[in-house]
């Protein structure tokens, strides 16, 4: 094999490791540090991540070792410096969490050198995992509750919706949050719970297809984010205070201290806001939010083959539910509050060289409420729900050859609680059949267990991933699946392409919140049409072929076509403005489209990256679940009649190009467009509605109007000593101030206004 040959097959997987592998969650490293005639040495050694935001430090022992862990797959280079030795580094890969060793020669010469290691020309699999890198998770929107939201939509593939909702690739509600291997399937937006910042995570990737068979349950995308460690030996820690636009104001901090084989970090936040949710209206009446959080991770080796990691997080938000401007002269005022708190502990066995036992467990404890004053119109509605979930999980990997399989399973035990009440105070608005009070209160149990098998298997340059899953559910209804999985990728190395393809069979779980008033006999009730019948899971298949391509041996393209099918089709009923959603499903849907992804990792001082997605989606009638106390509801019951689903957007585009000003500052632009939503109505406003709002609905097309936002960014250090320094950064963002109405008034959803001009400044120290 020639060194070009070699050169460029290295080069393509180092470019392509976001591409993922057959496993989810992280491994570890250990390295070990000795010089030219074997001896060990103690020294500085540091990992960062190529393609993600992980930069670790920590000083080898006098035995010449040193352990990272929690490593998010993907490349790193490895940096080994000691006194008296000339500095070395070494790229690898991490692609499963079977722990790795690596050992690094420190020679006498004075100058640097480079180790470089034969990685295999193989590509990595058919799973398309993107990973946000440093400068993006660095320019990410201060504002309150949304900023991993807002890094994960940049991504193609991914919609923003109303309230911080994502939707991948046309799902609705089937967004998973993986938190250091820990599944969480319950919906993460702001208006449901208070969300992960991008500051409690180290890494973050996003999947959108290629599921390996260990997901599960929630797989319209996955967002995998990693706690990480200390970054460097002994005490660390930063402190944020940033202010802005709409009285927005929030303080972070964190502070840890590592030493040999313990680490431990704590931090806190608190923010507040006079803009939370997106309003009905131009202006922001009643939308003030508060959101407090706290977390302690404590992880280590308790020896040389036993690691345990926990990690504690409460966070508890309080925000209004902004009103219509009627609503708002009436008096109407409807307060919300959620919390979440939550218990994890992991312990990872290495039982061989080749092979790693892992078991899981977690208890978490989800609540939302809604207050409405007296004067609450058209409707006065309370809620009190919430679920206690206890998870626990165990899995083996093993590495043989050409395999590198994983086995193992999970079990889910929630106890859900819902009480309900409303009383009509405009009968104006609704069927003349709904009940003018009505009060209910439900607990039920939910018991859900997976088992799963996969294996990844090399053979030339090509690489096939295998698996089958088996779900079991039990919460109202009672349904098991099979579910098969399977991925190929075959790369040509002197071309710089890979190639991939990919089937998935699906079994997702209905939507938790307010599922058993969705389901219940009592919803029979309010109108005649009622059905109170239970919300079915979603089964469905995904195909997906595409393909990566190195370009001038600077940047990455990356292609994918997909094709989705669904049966009892999962989305959402927003109850009036209430911000309150109940589960539904349709009978069927097809979503099909196209993304693509330019990537220009650092060219001299500039990066960018630019990405595009087609998405065409139909969904067909009738609708099973919801709380429709609207006139009209009955077509969703009783019609067979296709529709466009609400996220048929065939145009989507995101992208920024940033500039460093030498070592110390940047500047950035970044930008989006949307071709716009489907409108649900059919050529009138509704009463009292903005004709400003009205205004972005074209009513021929029976589509919201494009809407597209440039912002503009900057930072840079202003004092550094050391590992001690300060930084700051402003955000402007919509600087042309366009109104962009994100959602518009209809039976399923109401109207939601996009964020005017804002500016916000953030003050950053690290030490």
């Amino acid at each position: 094999m020639s060194f070009r040959y070699l050169s460029r097959a290295v080069l393509v997987i180092a470019m392509l490791v976001q591409l993922a592998a057959a496993q989810s969650g992280v491994g570890s490293l250990r390295v070990g540090v000795v010089s030219q005639d074997g001896k060990p040495l103690a020294g500085a050694v540091s990992v960062v991540g190529l393609g993600n935001a992980v930069s670790r430090m920590a000083r080898a022992s006098d035995g010449g070792d040193v352990s990272f862990a929690m490593l998010p797959f993907g490349r790193y280079t490895v940096h080994v410096t000691a006194a008296g030795f000339a500095p070395a580094r070494q790229e690898l890969e991490i692609s499963s969490g079977i722990p790795q060793d690596v050992r690094v020669v420190l020679g006498l010469a004075p100058v640097t050198t480079t180790v470089a290691v034969s990685q295999s020309p193989y590509p990595v699999i058919s799973t398309v995992r993107r990973n946000p890198g440093r400068e993006q998770v660095e320019m990410t929107s201060p504002q309150p509750a949304r900023g991993t939201i807002d890094l994960v939509r940049t991504e193609p593939g991914w919609l923003l919706e109303a309230n911080g909702v994502l939707h991948p690739r046309g799902s609705e509600y089937d967004t998973q949050f993986v938190v250091d291997g820990f599944p969480l399937t319950d919906n993460r937006s702001p208006a449901f719970v208070p969300a992960f910042a991008p500051a409690e995570f180290e890494s973050i990737s996003v999947l959108t297809g290629g599921y390996p068979a260990e997901y599960g349950r929630k797989l319209g995308g996955i967002v995998e984010g990693f706690t990480g460690s200390a970054s460097h030996p002994g005490f660390n820690g930063q402190a944020a205070l940033s202010a802005g636009s709409f009285a927005t104001g929030t303080a972070e901090a964190s502070v840890g201290y590592s030493a040999r084989r313990w680490s431990t970090r704590m931090s806190a936040t608190s923010s507040e806001t006079d803009r939370y949710l997106d309003p009905p209206t131009t202006g922001s009446l009643n939308n003030s939010g508060k959101v407090r959080g706290l977390t302690l991770l404590v992880e280590g080796d308790a020896s040389t083959r036993d690691r345990v990691r926990a990690y504690l997080r409460g966070t508890a938000a309080e925000f209004g539910v902004p009103n219509e401007e009627f609503q708002h002269e009436r008096g109407q005022r409807q307060q919300r509050k959620g919390g979440e708190y939550m218990g994890q502990l992991s312990y990872q066995r290495v039982l061989s060289r080749a092979s790693v036992f892992t078991a899981r467990t977690m208890v978490r404890d989800v609540s939302a409420m809604l207050d409405s004053n007296a004067r609450s119109t058209p409707i006065i509605a309370n809620l009190d729900r919430g679920f206690l979930e206890s998870y626990i999980g165990v899995d083996l990997s093993v590495r043989r050859g050409r395999h590198n399989a994983k086995v193992g399973g999970d079990a889910v035990y929630s106890g859900v609680r819902e009480q309900f009440a409303c009383r009509i105070s405009d009968s104006a608005y609704f069927d003349p059949a709904v009940p003018a009070t009505f009060a209910v209160a439900l607990r039920e149990s939910s018991r859900e267990f997976a088992a799963y098998v996969q294996d990844q298997i090399r053979l030339g340059n090509a690489v096939i991933s295998a698996g089958i899953r088996f779900d079991s559910y039990s919460f109202l209804v009672e349904e098991n699946a099979v579910s098969p999985r399977l991925g190929v990728a075959w790369m040509w190395p002197r071309a710089g392409v890979v190639v991939r393809a990919s089937y998935d069979r699906v079994f997702q779980t209905p939507a938790i919140e307010n599922l058993l008033l969705a389901s219940s006999a009592g919803a029979k009730t309010l109108t005649p049409d009622s059905q109170g019948v239970p919300v079915p899971p979603s089964s469905g298949n995904f195909f997906e072929a595409g393909f990566t391509k190195e370009l001038w041996g600077k940047a990455k393209l990356d292609a994918s076509f997909f094709r989705r099918t669904f049966t009892n089709f999962a989305d959402d009923d927003v109850f009036l403005n209430t911000g309150i959603s109940f589960p539904i499903s349709f009978a069927r849907a097809r979503i099909y489209g196209f993304e693509s992804k330019l990537e220009l990792p650092r060219v001299g001082p500039v990066t960018a990256s630019l990405s595009y997605s087609n998405l065409v989606g139909e969904g067909s009638l009738p609708v099973t679940g919801g709380l429709f106390l609207e006139e009209d509801a009955d077509e969703l019951f009783e019609s067979d009649h296709p529709f466009r689903i609400s996220q048929d957007q065939r145009s989507t585009m995101a992208g920024f190009a940033r500039y460093s000003l030498g070592h110390r500052a940047w500047a950035a632009v970044r930008g989006s467009f949307g071709s716009g939503l489907p409108v649900e109505l059919e050529g009138e406003i509704p009463a009292g509605q903005d004709a400003r709002i009205g205004s972005a609905v074209d009513w021929e097309s029976g589509r919201l109007r494009p809407n597209w936002q440039i912002d503009l960014l900057g930072g840079g250090d202003v004092w550094v000593r050391g590992r001690r320094s300060a930084s700051l950064q402003v955000h402007v963002e919509n600087v042309t101030n366009r109104l962009n109405v994100i959602n518009f008034a209809g039976l399923l959803s109401g109207t939601a206004i996009g964020q005017p001009r804002s500016i916000r400044v953030r003050l950053l120290g690290r030490f």
